[in-house]
Order: C-alpha cells, then structure tokens, then sequence
C-alpha cells in the first residue's frame, strides 16, 4: 500500500497526464507494486492501469503462453473453415428442396452403378458355370484340363471376387452421401432460422 500511494502522490504531482501512467503488477514474492513503468520481468503480466483517484480503469491481461496462443489460433481457424463451409452450404443449397433433389441424384447415380456391377456379375457367374462345365466334361473323360480353360476360369473368378468388392465399396459410399447430407440438412436448416429470427423480430407487434 506504501508503494501504492507514494506512486500516486508522484501521479498527481507530475499532473494528470502522467496520474493516468499509473499502472500496478505483482512480483515474484506475490506483493502488488505500482509505478509509471512496469519492470521488463513483469511486462508480461497482468498490469492494472490507475486513475489519479487509484482506481483501476484497466487491465491488460498476462501475455499467452505460446501453447495458449497456438490453441487460440487453432480455434480461430476451425471457426473460419466453418464459416467458410456454412458460406459454400448456403450458395449450393438456396432451399431445403435443393439440397433434397441433389441428394437424391446423387444417390440415384450410386444405385446405377451397383445395380449394373450386380449385372455384370451375373453374366459373369453364367459365364463361370458354362466355363466349369467345360472343365467337368474334360475330368470326366479322363483328360487335363487345358491350361487357357483354367487360366479363363481364374479371371472370371478374380472379376466376380473384385465386382463384390466394389459393390461393398460403392454401399459404404451410400451410407456415407446419406450422412452427409443429413448433417448438411440440419445445418441448412439451422442457418434458415438463424436468418429468419432478425425479421421475426423486426416485425411490428400485432402483424401476422
């Protein structure tokens, strides 16, 4: 408190314009000290800026610590990028509608394509039954299978296993486009409140 009112003694000796320099800090033994300059070991700190009567009229928080200002940065950014998508969100979807035809397109394209792999693989079992039945007759009669015969069924074999695969494939990618877009559609909707609630209020009381 000595050190306090003798700074403000000094303050308001020197005029208000050096009273308003005030500014108060704590040192490393914890004890709260007030000058006209804050000592460089404490500039980073919390300071407390006085008036000529002593009364704070503002702090200046403590610097961030790196790790603090890297996660600040990090928020801002993942703040930008979702602003920046709510932006993308709204110019590709005006409407609920546009957003719900889209979907379905782009589904509808999906199914084509596993609906004709589905058919593809079908010709390709036909074809692999003709083929093993060729190599039955060949076993029957005692013969060797020839080798461009087991070198067909193997390819046939290797398409239908990579048709399969690419259907799991292409059904995963369905799941996917639907819980995309149902996280777009509530987002969608949320920013259409979100417009729609500053007219709700500037309405005059009584319209409809």
């Amino acid at each position: 408190m000595a050190g306090l009112l003798l700074a403000a003694l000094l303050a308001l000796a020197a005029g208000p314009a050096l009273a308003l320099r005030i500014k108060c800090w704590v040192n490393d033994e914890g004890v709260r000290e007030c000058g006209q300059a804050v000592p460089p070991e404490y500039a980073q700190g919390r300071i407390e800026i006085l008036n000529e009567r002593g009364v704070v009229v503002e702090v200046q928080p403590p610097a961030k610590t790196p790790e603090e200002a890297a996660r600040e940065a990090e928020l801002a950014r993942k703040r930008r990028e979702a602003e920046e998508r709510d932006r993308l969100l709204l110019r590709a979807y005006p409407t609920e509608r546009d957003l719900l035809i889209a979907r379905d397109n782009r589904l509808e394209a999906i199914q084509s394509i596993i609906d004709l792999t589905h058919s593809n693989t079908r010709a390709l079992q036909r074809q692999l039954e003709e083929l093993e039945a060729r190599a039955a007759s060949y076993e029957r009669a005692g013969k060797k299978i020839p080798d461009p015969l087991l070198d067909d069924i193997r390819r046939v074999r290797i398409q239908m296993d990579n048709n399969r695969q690419f259907i799991a494939t292409k059904e995963k990618e369905k799941k996917a486009v639907e819980k995309q877009f149902a996280a777009d559609l509530a987002r969608l909707r949320e920013l259409t409140r979100q417009r729609l609630r500053p007219r709700q209020a500037e309405k005059p009381a009584g319209d409809s």
